[in-house]
């Protein structure tokens, strides 16, 4: 008897955690409500997260891991859902990673002007306040995963 229980709780506890890794990587869709928290640029070596928020008010944190041992084009991209304390790692070069990118585009070109775009393409954008620091870190985001898919 107390096999079996043993056995059916494994079995949740298992279906529970699949269920929330399933859960938070979902890419869920950018619009033009949806806005930048946060944004984050470390200096432990290229690490940059960023954390927008929809109009229902869900919140998405994204970001790449970055290192010093580590190139840029091997850095992983990661997610994480609000409030689950769980870090979703996408494989490189992955369909998830495209989508992402392609997500992640669609909204850049919503929040910036095509302008603010080449100037950030070419590095000599000048960040004035802190709206333009996070959508700098997003698109430097982007900028990364976009250059490692490119062919």
């Amino acid at each position: 008897m107390f096999l079996r229980i043993l056995i059916a709780i494994t079995i949740f506890v298992g279906c529970l955690i699949y269920a929330v890794h399933v859960y938070v990587g979902v890419i869920p869709d950018f619009d033009d409500q949806t806005k930048v928290k946060e944004a984050w640029a470390f200096t432990d070596g290229g690490t940059l997260v960023v954390t927008v928020e929809d109009a229902s008010g869900r919140m998405f944190s994204f970001g790449i891991a970055g290192d010093l041992e580590t190139k840029d084009s091997e850095q992983p991209l990661f997610f994480t859902k609000h409030p689950i304390p769980y870090k979703y790692n996408v494989k490189q070069r992955s369909a998830k990673e495209s989508d992402f990118i392609k997500v992640l585009r669609d909204w850049l070109w919503l929040e910036l002007s095509p302008n603010t775009i080449q100037m950030m393409e070419n590095q000599s954008f000048e960040v004035k306040d802190e709206r333009d620091l996070k959508l700098y870190v997003a698109f430097s985001i982007y900028k990364k995963l976009r250059d490692r898919n490119e062919p």
